[in-house]
């Protein structure tokens, strides 16, 4: 079951080192090719029905090499998925049930990103700890920033899965705003502000229509600004790099409007 959805990923390899691209061929291309390849033969089982929320990875699915095969040559029955069934996002569900009355515009809801995360150490190779280090300095900074300039409390709500505690400027950004786990959506719909990197909880905030700010560094991996620039292609919010935000006027960025602002 896959019941969360996002911008979908393109250019795997676009703007990558050569050992970069050969660790996401080793690591990850390799190891599912030949599950794919295991299941197809018969020596792993596959998957009876599989429930997405993503049309566009259905559609992927749907247009992959084994299903073309299998128009042609029924009986080898390559494809990895008997059966597949779309349902709603678990964003769009719990949409649907949160009432109107809940919403407010008390806070800026930071969507954190961890750049210490295992997904991108798989990707992108071991993390720089100086980089991580720029980074919540510059992070701690541009929310200083924003918070004194739009007069809203700050809350930075963490990935669990993220590593965070090893880093001393994310321990002095934890010191000054308040950070919680678990509580991603409750302070979205009690927002003024939502800014995030590439958190798919931004999809809580799209469809409550909330005011969103996309966040730059350059010392993001390659990763998540591949993501970035995806989200950017797809969805026209203002974008900020922290590493510059002295030379930001933020309510000016908050004025400029989504075009492709969603009716539900």
């Amino acid at each position: 079951m896959s019941n969360y959805s996002f911008i979908f990923e393109k250019k795997t390899f676009e703007e990558r080192t050569i050992k970069q691209s050969i660790r996401i061929i080793l690591k990850m291309k390799l190891i599912n090719y030949f599950h794919r390849l295991m299941a197809a033969i018969g020596f792993y089982p596959k998957v009876s029905i599989h429930f997405d929320c993503d049309q566009a990875r259905i559609d992927s699915i749907n247009n992959a090499l084994s299903k073309k095969i299998n128009k042609f040559i029924p009986i080898l029955n390559f494809s990895y998925y008997k059966k597949i069934v779309r349902i709603n996002s678990k964003y769009y569900s719990d949409f649907i049930k949160l009432k109107k009355n809940k919403l407010e515009k008390k806070y800026i809801t930071f969507c954190d990103t961890p750049l210490a995360h295992g997904d991108f150490i798989l990707r992108d190779g071991p993390y720089n700890y100086l980089n991580i280090e720029n980074y919540y300095k510059n992070l701690n900074l541009f929310l200083t920033n924003i918070q004194r300039a739009l007069n809203k409390k700050v809350i930075i709500c963490l990935h669990p899965k993220g590593e965070y505690n090893t880093f001393k400027n994310f321990n002095l950004l934890r010191k000054k705003f308040k950070t919680v786990y678990y509580k991603t959506e409750h302070y979205i719909s009690r927002s003024f502000l939502v800014l995030n990197i590439i958190s798919s909880t931004m999809n809580f905030a799209i469809m409550q229509n909330k005011p969103i700010i996309i966040l730059k560094s350059k010392y993001l991996g390659n990763t998540i600004k591949g993501k970035i620039d995806n989200i950017i292609k797809e969805l026209n919010y203002p974008v900020i790099n922290i590493d510059q935000s002295k030379k930001i006027d933020f309510k000016k960025v908050l004025n400029k409007k989504n075009l492709k602002k969603i009716e539900l």
